[in-house]
């Protein structure tokens, strides 16, 4: 089977393409061994719902462009207990977390930066809005729902669309084994397509199996040996064994 023409990487800050060489991830190093134009939709903080409907919107846009058959999508999903809020044309009353990437006022693209608020609550944000959220709303299993629910709906998008693609999880937090088991959560767990998930989680790799795991990260975020190693001895072996590249 020949390499795709597009290839299109999502996830959080560990799957983030920017140019500061420290922090260099690992679709830096797919696309440089694919040699093909690349659309990297990481995003700092990102939840799974914020990954979700970021791939759906900008990939409604590349097939405009290129056809299902040259494109690959790989996407590392994020942590659970990561949630996003949406407030078209009105501020919050509560002060929020702000990052200064100008990205998370309107990650997807479909609507003015200047026509909504769009905000991520993570734990550790400190202010008064995402307190009050994980103190009172949070729920783990909830979480774990919502989480499986935006990869099936990204799974089924992707193969109704007949495009390659190849999952992967951040963490082992990602797919909870214990509540993963929960009867309101297995049912979806298990309609996941497995067969397209590396077996391993990223931070698992990092840390334990990377032959660069006694390497320090670098504010919280593995190095680019490390990213590197994962992509040419994790990644590219799956995608070679999928058949999706040369």
């Amino acid at each position: 089977m020949a390499n795709p023409k597009y290839l299109i990487t999502a996830g959080c800050s560990f799957s983030y393409h920017p140019s500061d060489e420290k922090n260099t991830t690992w679709p830096t190093f797919l696309q440089k061994h694919l040699n093909v134009p690349m659309l990297s939709l990481g995003h700092g903080g990102a939840g799974n719902t914020t990954i979700s409907r970021k791939v759906i919107y900008n990939l409604t846009q590349v097939l405009k462009r290129y056809q299902p058959e040259d494109i690959l999508m790989a996407i590392m999903w994020s942590f659970p207990d990561r949630h996003e809020v949406i407030i078209s044309r009105k501020v919050p009353s509560l002060p929020y977390y702000e990052n200064k990437n100008r990205g998370n006022l309107s990650p997807y693209g479909l609507t003015s930066a200047f026509d909504r608020s769009h905000y991520l609550l993570n734990a550790t944000n400190e202010d008064e809005l995402t307190q009050m959220y994980f103190k009172n709303y949070h729920d783990f299993i909830a979480a774990q729902i919502v989480t499986l629910e935006n990869i099936l709906r990204i799974q089924w998008f992707l193969k109704n669309s007949k495009i390659k693609y190849l999952m992967m999880h951040v963490s082992d937090t990602t797919f909870d084994k214990k509540l993963c088991g929960h009867p309101e959560v297995s049912y979806l767990y298990n309609l996941l397509d497995h067969n397209y998930f590396l077996n391993t989680s990223a931070i698992n790799y990092f840390e334990n199996i990377s032959i660069h795991k006694n390497i320090p990260w670098v504010n919280g975020h593995p190095v680019a040996k490390q990213q590197e190693d994962f992509c040419y001895n994790v990644i590219i072996p799956e995608l070679k064994k999928l058949g999706y590249v040369d």
